[in-house]
């Protein structure tokens, strides 16, 4: 009993994270995030009641978890912050495989678990985005303010809600097929989740759906499914039918309530293609650094290496495109390596493909593989321990054993990782503190260095920023403020640090990466600015 209330506890945070309407700086996504940690942290809790297994197949994701130690130590990951937060996530991600897989070998359904957390994420996050759809959603206390005309939740981003409903939809059919649920309940909700899918305008979401439309076109006499070919095509012709009328459905409402004003498929399908752009310009970072990439979670420092010669009109922190990252976090030689072991486990999945559950797993990772190929949702804990939970599970069909861990070492970890998550909560609150002391201090024009009121250790960017944004540019500075400003401007590729920092230089005689700046400027923000204009003691660009 207790085991089972484990479970359900870390499901509820887990919800609570897609539910946070929360989403405020230094750090917009930590309270979800936060709140992630203390799900996964539930759900390695529940390793502690049983002997646990590792498979072999795991083995090889522990090496990974060294890559940004290295990286840290060889100078490559510039803030002990960055190291620290991506080593966390890579752990994480490591003991929720180690949990599925321990599920599925002792026959414990965790699937049934994620499915109704879908479905009850997706029914909420649904109602939420229509919500904003026709304009309910400002000044509501737990319902995010709409900004821009594509609904998306609580998660802030509508392609993150797209994929999370597309997986809703999947565990529609996963209680449907092991009779948790009747016919109409089926057609019911995932009305109302295709509904809210298109309300997103997702062109990842049509990918995922052409992919379940292919595979349960084949798959219903191959597995002798309960679903029909009838429910596949009273939904896609819904889909079909919404998606097309939706700018009818937004004249008819728009009298009685202030709908926001959606495009249509067709220009959906035929605009907005600046991905191609981003993978061109991360291309060529990858052959400027081909052996060793740019640090691990560093994908600004590579669009900052080409961003002069290869243009592109926007600050980048993705590649938008999982495989891309890799190798411009980690190089060729390793990124090759580390690539090639996940499309070996994926490759041992579609051959696991025996039952409902792998089907559920199969389907659900691939979702997030083809959202992760367009864009970045493996960056945030509401998918990644999710999509490592499916992937263990499904590892499970056919393993091989290494070794056992001792359930005093998984409690050990957990002791001590409890009191780590309180230090980081309670660092984080102090963050903002640092932060106005230098803008304060820069507001002064002061020559000095700043004095912040805290030292902060597992969040020391905050610290390097805070101490950037005191620094006054207009003068002489030791080659530390000039690297400090290195730094910023590749991970803050924003006007303010890029002009700043093209100040900082002109003042201590490096003229031509000063220009460089300026060209850097021009290009991802249209802001000209002459190199005479920043030798000139009164003039400034931006606030920050």
């Amino acid at each position: 009993m207790l085991f089972r209330l484990i479970y359900i506890f870390s499901f509820v945070f887990f919800l609570l994270s897609i539910l946070n309407p929360i989403h405020t700086l230094p750090w917009v996504g930590f309270f979800s995030e936060f709140s992630c940690y203390i799900a996964g942290w539930l759900l390695t809790l529940s390793l502690c009641f049983f002997k646990n297994k590792i498979s072999v197949d795991i083995i090889p994701f522990v090496i990974i978890l060294l890559v940004p130690l290295i990286q840290y130590f060889s100078g490559e990951i510039f803030f002990f912050s960055n190291f620290f937060f991506s080593t966390i996530s890579l752990l994480y991600f490591l003991l929720m495989l180690i949990v599925g897989f321990n599920s599925k070998i002792r026959n414990f359904n965790i699937i049934m678990y994620l499915a109704v957390f879908f479905i009850a994420s997706g029914l909420f996050s649904s109602l939420i985005a229509i919500i904003q759809w026709i304009g309910l959603s400002e000044k509501r206390l737990f319902i995010m303010g709409l900004v821009g005309n594509r609904p998306y939740g609580n998660m802030a981003q509508p392609n993150h809600l797209a994929t999370f409903l597309c997986i809703s939809l999947l565990s529609l059919w996963y209680l449907f097929e092991k009779y948790k649920i009747n016919q109409f309940a089926l057609s019911f909700f995932s009305v109302v989740f295709s509904a809210s899918l298109i309300l997103t305008q997702s062109r990842t979401a049509w990918i995922i759906l052409l992919l379940f439309l292919i595979f349960f076109s084949i798959g219903i006499k191959k597995y002798n499914l309960r679903l029909s070919m009838k429910n596949i095509g009273f939904l896609s012709i819904f889909i079909i039918f919404f998606g097309i009328s939706l700018p009818y459905f937004n004249f008819i409402l728009s009298s009685n309530f202030n709908i926001i004003n959606t495009v249509g498929l067709l220009d959906r399908a035929t605009t907005g293609y600046q991905r191609l752009e981003i993978w061109n310009q991360m291309i060529h970072a990858i052959t400027e650094e081909p052996w060793h990439g740019y640090g691990w979670n560093q994908t600004t420092a590579a669009q900052f290496r080409v961003v002069d010669y290869i243009h592109n009109k926007e600050w980048v922190t993705s590649a938008h495109n999982l495989i891309l990252d890799i190798f411009v976090w980690c190089g060729i030689p390793l990124g090759l390596l580390i690539v090639t072991y996940f499309v070996y486990l994926y490759i041992k999945i579609i051959f696991s493909i025996s039952d409902l559950e792998s089907i559920f797993c199969f389907l659900a990772i691939s979702s997030i593989l083809i959202h992760s190929l367009l864009e970045f949702p493996l960056y945030y804990s509401y998918f990644f321990i999710p999509f490592a939970l499916f992937l263990g599970y499904a590892l499970g069909y056919k393993y091989k054993v290494c070794l056992e861990i001792n359930s005093l070492f998984i409690l050990f970890f957990l002791i001590f990782n409890s009191f780590l998550g309180v230090v980081v909560f309670k660092e984080y609150l102090k963050i903002n503190d640092n932060l106005f002391s230098g803008k304060l201090h820069a507001m002064g024009n002061q020559r000095d260095k700043v004095k912040l009121p805290y030292k902060l250790f597992f969040f020391d960017f905050f610290d390097e920023r805070a101490k950037w944004l005191a620094l006054y540019p207009k003068m002489k500075v030791d080659r530390e403020e000039v690297l400090l400003g290195n730094k910023m401007v590749q991970t803050y590729l924003k006007p303010y640090d890029i002009y700043k920092y093209a100040q900082l230089l002109a003042f201590n005689g490096c003229k031509e990466e000063s220009i460089r700046q300026l060209k850097i400027l021009s290009i991802l923000y249209d802001i000209h600015v002459s190199y005479e204009d920043l030798l000139r003691k009164d003039n400034s660009l931006v606030s920050n």
